[in-house]
């Protein structure tokens, strides 16, 4: 998964970064006695894609733990949870796994933190509740909260990651007119289920038009 998005986008290594952080393989050994006991326990409560659970149920929790107690130190504690939980759908989503199970999870990975961590909390973010194409609305997250550096590269035709760039953001432009045309235009922003992919299609416009082609 990792390897495909830095081949494509290599200009965003801040995210492919944490990543692969997050995709790590967890360590067999005492330390996550706890972790792998309770998701060996867990995975009997979906019905299908019983080992792929586990397997997610591991990675998350191991992941959650150096989040609570700040340890990824080349991030803050809202964007490193933002980034795990794109980081997780893209991981569950072939499996269908129900977003209460999920849920649970993260509840889990609470009860398993000593109580001085337990403030720093992360909750989980549906991308398949809250929008109406989770994959694009997460490209466009891409785009917006990494425009900076996306317009500095586009700035210099010389730059190595030039037709990188310019061809993310064509992608994310024809993105943004798909899920406009088919969401947001002609009132449909105001129906419930399109609030929210609008709201953030607004951010994009706004930073799309304001930042790198002005």
């Amino acid at each position: 998964m990792c390897f495909i998005f830095y081949h494509k986008y290599p200009f965003l290594e801040k995210i492919w970064n944490l990543y692969e952080k997050f995709n790590e393989k967890l360590k067999e050994d005492y330390h996550y006695d706890a972790i792998i006991n309770l998701c060996e326990v867990e995975k009997k409560n979906v019905n299908k894609h019983n080992e792929e659970y586990k397997h997610i149920c591991k990675k998350l929790i191991r992941n959650l733990w150096p989040l609570y107690d700040n340890k990824y130190s080349e991030t803050t504690i809202p964007y490193a949870c933002k980034i795990l939980n794109e980081w997780l759908h893209h991981l569950k989503n072939p499996y269908d796994i129900p977003d209460t199970t999920i849920v649970n999870l993260f509840n889990k990975a609470v009860q398993l933190t000593p109580v001085s961590l337990q403030g720093k909390k992360c909750d989980y973010y549906s991308f398949i509740e809250k929008y109406k194409i989770p994959k694009y609305s997460i490209k466009l997250n891409y785009l917006v909260d990494n425009v900076n550096i996306i317009s500095k590269i586009l700035m210099t035709k010389s730059d190595p990651k030039f037709c990188y760039a310019q061809k993310f953001a064509q992608e994310c432009k024809n993105i943004y007119k798909h899920i406009n045309t088919n969401y947001c235009s002609n009132n449909k922003d105001k129906e419930a289920g399109n609030l929210i992919t609008c709201l953030e299609l607004s951010t994009f416009d706004f930073t799309y038009t304001n930042y790198l082609f002005k």
